[in-house]
């Protein structure tokens, strides 16, 4: 995420990141300045890994 704003991509407070924590419970999600952790049930991992993509793929068209 080396091209974006994490605040963007996280959201305020973390928003982003809390809504997929709430959506996937069974991963554990950790976001870190420009990296993001997602660790657990290998299928909800997947499929988290894809939604929080999306949020770093528009990223960029959105203004903080």
């Amino acid at each position: 995420m080396d091209a974006v704003d994490p605040v963007v991509v996280y959201g305020v407070n973390n928003a982003n990141v809390q809504l997929i924590k709430n959506l996937f419970p069974k991963v554990r999600i950790a976001a870190r300045g420009n990296v993001m952790k997602v660790i657990g049930d290998e299928k909800e991992t997947e499929v988290s890994r894809r939604k929080s993509s999306c949020l770093k793929n528009i990223a960029p068209n959105i203004t903080s």
